[in-house]
């Protein structure tokens, strides 16, 4: 149940661009568009069956809709914090690494150097 805004303000800045004051034609024009488009009438049937649903069901049951959203987001969130802290982990090792590798390519460019000297 997507809209695709993009496409709806593209064509809402076409009919009115130009204009200083409102023009109705566009309007109406926008308004029939907006009603043959099946997914729009689609989006507003699914939105108002939602409401209708959401209305009817009791606010404990939304509560606990949300906590549970909540946990979820919580666990999602602890466990990006620990991959991160791992991530930071490696990244640090291998900075060592890079390290090492590079005093050890030096020294080697330097014993290549005498040797050819």
């Amino acid at each position: 149940m997507e809209i695709d805004r993009d496409k709806l303000q593209e064509q809402v800045k076409k009919l009115t661009e130009n204009n200083s004051s409102i023009d109705m034609n566009g309007l109406f024009k926008i308004a029939s568009n907006l009603l043959k488009d099946e997914k729009i009438r689609n989006t507003v049937t699914g939105i108002s069956s939602q409401l209708n649903h959401s209305n009817t069901s009791s606010n404990k049951e939304v509560k606990e809709n949300g906590n549970k959203i909540l946990d979820s987001m919580q666990q999602h969130s602890e466990e990006m914090n620990k991959q991160m802290a791992e991530l930071k982990e490696e990244l640090a090792e291998l900075k060592i690494q890079n390290s090492e590798l590079k005093q050890q390519v030096k020294e080697f460019a330097e014993k290549k150097k005498k040797w050819w000297n």
